[in-house]
């Protein structure tokens, strides 16, 4: 409740992904009311030392930035 999803994603080398080519992928996957609002492209995502995704430090990141207007 008042939460806003956010899909952070990391391109391929080589390859460019808008945010809208992102959204128009999901929207024949995911229902409408569960798709994320935002789509912020990073170089790499943050991991553990094992080798895992630090969803800790992601949300940090994304706590930290500018809300999307």
């Amino acid at each position: 409740m008042g939460e806003v999803g956010v899909a952070v994603y990391v391109a391929r080398r080589g390859i460019t992904v808008e945010p809208g080519e992102v959204q128009d992928w999901l929207a024949s996957r995911v229902a409408r009311y569960k798709q994320p609002k935002e789509f912020p492209r990073w170089e790499a995502l943050p991991k553990s030392g094992y080798g895992k995704l630090a969803k800790r430090l992601i949300r940090q990141e994304l706590a930290g930035r500018e809300p999307a207007p």
